[in-house]
């Protein structure tokens, strides 16, 4: 646990410089906005073998988001860089602010969200288990918070998500053998391992 702590820790760090450095780059944000952390990383559980799972969310403006959107799309691309160099590779889902679908206003989040919660398949599933552990990087106020009240109001009108995800998580066992005990791989040097994100 104190281990998992610690590397969230550095991984939040590590975040927030790659901001840091993206936006002298860049220069200043055309909005307010904040990084949301996901999954390991917004539950604030990393592991030695994090990726990154990140996403933007900027305030609603009057009018078209697009080039608001576009100048974010670069942060985020930069954001991915800069983490990827150091030491948290690419995410294999495209889980990244750089991302169209990863960099949306609180309206277009707000959407998202509602989308995956009432049309209940399968990869929405997926999706809300990644996407729905999420925190602020930059504790921009209003942002994440009002993103998350919506999430609990939608939630709320929807009572069948949380038995389909509750019951699509229990479909995952631990690795035991007969005796209880984890299930262990040959590794390098002749040692046995153990994926803890399998």
């Amino acid at each position: 646990m104190q281990v998992s702590r610690l590397l969230s820790a550095n991984a939040d760090a590590a975040v927030r410089k790659g901001i840091e450095l993206a936006v002298a780059e860049l220069g200043p944000p055309p909005v307010p906005f904040d990084v949301m952390l996901m999954g390991s990383l917004g539950r604030a559980e990393v592991s030695l073998l994090a990726d990154q799972d990140h996403a933007i969310i900027f305030p609603d403006q009057d009018g078209d988001d697009a080039e608001i959107q576009a100048w974010f799309l670069r942060l985020g691309s930069r954001l991915s860089a800069v983490l990827d160099g150091a030491g948290y590779p690419y995410c294999p889902g495209g889980i990244m602010s750089g991302e169209a679908r990863c960099c949306q206003s609180l309206s277009g989040w707000r959407r998202t969200f509602s989308g995956w919660i009432h049309t209940l398949e399968a990869e929405d599933l997926l999706q809300t288990k990644i996407f729905f552990d999420f925190r602020g990087a930059l504790d921009a106020p209003g942002l994440t918070a009002a993103l998350r009240d919506h999430l609990r109001t939608e939630i709320a009108r929807e009572p069948r998500f949380v038995h389909l995800l509750a019951r699509s998580v229990l479909q995952y066992e631990p690795p035991l053998n007969a005796f209880g005990s984890f299930v262990l791989e040959p590794g390098a040097a002749g040692r046995e391992t153990f994926d803890v994100k399998g």
